[in-house]
């Protein structure tokens, strides 16, 4: 029966890429009940499953062979277990809850049906990555989620800023992608293995550990898996393609940026996570160093979020953040934590950018003060998701983000990691502040005064709320306030989860992360509210600008193709032209001389022919003559 269910989950939503693609092109109506059902019924199948999930060790898998008889080679199948069931299930309600709020995002775009037939496309890669038994399977999905990635990013094509943002999303990804290619191909050939099951057993640890290029295959499969999350999840040095990927359209940016594509390096890591128990100790550092790499990029991009004009924009960059959040709890161990932070991180997220797709959408504006001069304050229900989104971003106790991230900083806590919980907890100041700072301004930038003048439905004139978007917005508020508990109800019935053994670790990082989170949102009200104090940006006009330049990585990026790239290729075809293509001309050349002669041969005169026998029939005999 779990068998069956996961099939229809994850082939739902290609089924509905196809049928779209058939007969809902044209047909927006057609697409959008097309596709919406298909998501439902991989929300239900998936709701299924997971709710079946009683005990830790649960694992169903199903194989097929692929590519060679020999079924332990290639195969594709599905992996049941609580770790892939969770992934799915949060990939199945994100889609459906985005896919119901673009009925009124793009219900005035002309092709809606192309958008839905994308979306579907993009899930299916999405859950195919998810149940996938082995890296081979994880690489054609992961590969295929980039794909949908490029189709959704750029959909408004006809935008050169879109489009622009696509290509680079997709060839920034695609450098990463080059880390996933090695590891599997690191995996093949000294694991002897790609399946998960096979390559976590207790037999591989000297496999693992099986010295080769100065290191150990853990080491180095570990190090080419990080670049593909670099990749993917947006971490330093290959972040850069995420704020941009803001110029699609914002269900886009709620399904990506929440709980999908960003995620799938995440997942990938907590799918990896045997490495931490197979591997030697080298391996284990060198998953420490991507805890600290992390760290840092959510530091960074934390910063940079501060000064952030565009309401999009700044939750991308709160993305990267969280991400590395999440990587810094799997990277050193806690892989339930890191996971719980990915589980309710992807309701909050999504939340807080279907809410600036609910502003954008009645503002027609992204810059945050323009949609508070528009009256942005006067939309109710979109400014009560703002705040118990922004709640939840900033670690404010009861709503879901406070358990998942007081998580991970009690594991630091506990394991004496000082030097990353000091930079975590500056993390968490640095979200409060930028966080924050969007509903203060919001709240004190006046309204223009044909705007902000409220009907009784709390709209501002001129100002509308697509019908289709409440649904979502409220179950997301709903659930970025509960998630965290259902996490702490259900968790133990998914994942082996350590006792504390410091008694007082959770009390302590609790009161130490809600008081620095609450000194950051007071000082930001101090300067974007209150006005009392000045903006601290204002002063410091050097480190404003290298934050507005987003620490100018778009210019490192530049200047590695434009001194490295550009020559080298310049270079290899010069190569091509003078060396190989000069080769091949010659031989063509020399070919077509010979020929040419030869065909003067050809005069087609029988008396010619004659005469070029009785020479032929004559050097044969003085050559036997001679002899």
């Amino acid at each position: 029966m779990q068998i069956q269910l996961g099939i229809a989950t994850v082939l739902s939503p290609i089924l509905s890429f196809v049928l779209i693609a058939a007969v809902g092109l044209r047909r927006p109506t057609v697409a959008k009940i097309i596709s919406l059902t298909a998501a439902t019924v991989s929300l239900v199948c998936a709701s299924m499953l997971l709710l079946g999930v009683n005990d830790p060790a649960f694992k169903i898998q199903a194989t097929w062979s692929w590519l060679m008889d020999d079924p332990s080679k290639f195969t594709i199948g599905l992996l049941l277990d609580p770790l892939s069931l969770v992934m799915l299930f949060v990939v199945s309600i994100i889609s459906w809850l985005v896919q119901w709020y673009s009925l009124s995002y793009m219900e005035e775009d002309a092709r809606q049906g192309k958008f839905f037939a994308f979306i579907s496309l993009f899930c299916f890669a999405m859950m195919g990555f998810t149940i996938a038994p082995n890296l081979l399977q994880s690489f054609m999905c992961w590969e295929l989620v980039g794909l949908g990635s490029y189709l959704l990013i750029g959909f408004w094509n006809h935008l050169p800023s879109a489009a622009t943002a696509a290509r680079k999303a997709f060839i920034v990804t695609r450098l990463g992608d080059v880390g996933f290619f090695i590891a599997l191909l690191l995996a093949w050939t000294g694991l002897g293995t790609l399946d998960f099951g096979a390559m976590a057993g207790d037999a591989m640890s000297a496999t693992w550990k099986a010295a080769i290029g100065g290191s150990d295959y853990g080491v180095w499969i570990s190090i080419a898996l990080f670049l593909a999350v670099a990749g993917k999840s947006a971490q330093f040095p290959l972040y850069a393609w995420l704020p941009d990927a803001m110029e699609g359209p914002t269900p886009v940016s709620a399904l990506i940026h929440a709980a999908t594509m960003v995620a799938a390096g995440v997942y990938l890591l907590a799918r990896m996570s045997f490495v931490l128990v197979l591997g030697s100790e080298a391996a284990i550092m060198a998953w420490h160093g991507l805890a600290v790499i992390a760290m840092i990029t959510a530091l960074m991009s934390g910063a940079v979020a501060i000064v952030q004009s565009d309401i999009k924009r700044v939750f991308a960059y709160s993305t990267i953040s969280q991400l590395g959040y999440m990587i810094v709890g799997i990277g050193t161990g806690a892989v339930a934590a890191g996971m719980m932070h990915l589980f309710t991180h992807a309701f909050f997220k999504a939340l807080l950018f279907l809410t600036a797709g609910a502003f954008i959408h009645a503002a027609h504006s992204n810059s945050i003060t323009d949609i508070a001069r528009a009256g942005g304050a006067k939309l109710k229900l979109p400014m009560m998701a703002l705040f118990v989104g922004s709640m939840a971003l900033m670690g404010f106790f009861p709503f879901a983000g406070f358990y998942s991230k007081d998580a991970i900083l009690e594991h630091l806590f506990v394991e004496g990691d000082w030097i990353l919980f000091g930079m975590a907890l500056l993390g968490v100041f640095i979200t409060a502040y930028y966080t924050s700072r969007v509903i203060y301004l919001m709240l004190k930038v006046p309204a223009e005064p044909h705007q902000g003048h409220g009907d009784e439905h709390g709209h501002g004139h001129g100002l509308h709320l697509g019908s289709w978007m409440k649904l979502p917005l409220g179950f997301l508020a709903f659930a970025s306030l509960v998630a965290g508990n259902v996490w702490l109800w259900k968790a133990h019935n998914w994942f082996v989860i350590p006792e504390a053994e410091h008694g007082n670790a959770a009390l302590i990082t609790a009161l130490v992360s809600t008081a620095i989170a609450a000194a950051g949102a007071f000082y930001s009200a101090r300067v974007f509210y209150w006005r009392t104090s000045a903006d601290p940006m204002a002063s410091m006009t050097g480190f404003a600008t290298l934050l507005r330049e987003k620490w100018y990585l778009d210019d490192a990026y530049w200047a590695i193709v434009h001194n490295f790239y550009l020559p080298i290729t310049a270079f290899l075809q010069k190569v091509e032209t003078i060396i190989v293509k000069g080769a091949l001309d010659g031989i063509g050349t020399v070919s077509m001389t010979f020929a040419r002669g030869f065909a003067r041969a050809q005069t087609g005169e029988v008396q010619h022919y004659l005469g070029m026998s009785f020479v032929v029939v004559a050097a044969v005999v003085l050559i036997l003559m001679s002899r």
